[in-house]
């Protein structure tokens, strides 16, 4: 077994050894998003600016450290495409808020988990293709990461794929940072 592999991190659904998603576009959406449109998002739902460009700091050193090789796009492009789809006036509870929980609580476990990057990068992502009542929700947004994420690492693709999946709660949970996932994207819920 290869030592970055977790026998529970694979989804059998997802791509693995090699996997390149080919010459697709990425969505003209992600390369629209622009720093006044992100203030925009910032004001209209009572972040500070200054907290604002925390999280955007945060996610970009984030991106930076784990993808940000040819073919991924821009860590502030990816951020901003983030923020407009948990943004969007349709969500209620899948939004950027719930991310902001979910990182407040991803905080104070992140020293217990065993990919702690991992399981920040799913956090973000979990949620970003969401349709109230759809069974492909978590799928769509592990495709999203896996079109965005070309320039990482094949193991950390997949280990992300999986966390991502694991939001499902579908399953018991087989890895420590599977259980933790879970429980970080539930604890709204009190």
């Amino acid at each position: 077994m290869h030592p970055d592999r977790d026998p529970g991190d694979a989804d059998p659904r997802l791509p693995h050894h090699g996997f390149d998603p080919g010459p697709r576009a990425l969505d003209r959406r992600l390369t629209d998003c622009t720093k006044p449109e992100i203030i925009g998002f910032v004001s209209s739902n009572s972040l500070s600016l200054a907290a604002a460009l925390a999280e955007e700091a945060r996610f970009s050193t984030l991106w930076r450290r784990c993808v940000n090789n040819a073919p991924s796009p821009a860590a502030d492009a990816v951020y901003a495409h983030l923020c407009r789809l948990l943004g969007g006036s349709d969500r209620h509870y899948h939004n950027l808020e719930h991310i902001r929980e979910c990182l407040r609580y991803f905080d104070e476990v992140a020293p217990l988990l065993r990919d702690p990057d991992a399981v920040e990068v799913a956090l973000w992502f979990h949620d970003a293709e969401y349709t109230p009542g759809d069974a492909t929700n978590e799928r769509r947004s592990a495709e999203l990461f896996i079109r965005l994420s070309g320039g990482a690492a094949p193991a950390f693709r997949r280990r992300v794929c999986g966390l991502i999946f694991a939001t499902r709660h579908a399953s018991v949970a087989r890895t420590g940072d599977r259980r933790f996932i879970e429980d970080i994207d539930l604890i709204g819920f009190g």
